[in-house]
């Protein structure tokens, strides 16, 4: 993904969780002229966001945007072909099972969540989308 959407990405998503709810770990949501993103847990933010720690304190919490390729494979899955260096994913995927029980269930578990291109609530809070502007 190119460095301009992903910024563009995050402002979007952080602008979103300022009136709705947050993301769940495991939720995939397929965005406006590709990819699709999966929602992941940080495992340990504190490591990766330093000045965060120092204006909330070291009980934070983190979830990351992990996209797929082109054709749609994942950092995790054999053949990804993603940006130069890798994707690096800093928490553990959720099992399809966990994110069941939060009652959403992702693309991968059977059943689509989400607002598919349209944003991530299902619901009218669904606001915003990233266009397929690079």
């Amino acid at each position: 993904m190119p460095l301009a959407r992903a910024a563009e990405l995050l402002n979007d998503v952080a602008s979103h969780v300022l009136h709705a709810d947050a993301p769940r770990p495991g939720e995939q949501v397929p965005l406006v002229g590709g990819p699709v993103i999966e929602i992941v847990e940080v495992a340990e933010p504190t490591v990766h966001l330093v000045v965060a720690v120092e204006i909330f304190g070291p009980e934070i919490r983190a979830l990351q945007l992990v996209h797929a390729d082109d054709r749609g494979h994942w950092p995790w899955e054999k053949g990804f072909r993603g940006v130069r260096g890798g994707q690096p994913v800093l928490g553990m995927r959720a099992s399809c099972e966990t994110v069941r029980r939060a009652g959403d269930v992702p693309a991968g578990c059977g059943e689509l969540t989400g607002c598919g291109a349209s944003g991530w609530a299902r619901d009218s809070r669904c606001e915003f989308a990233v266009s397929g502007r690079a």
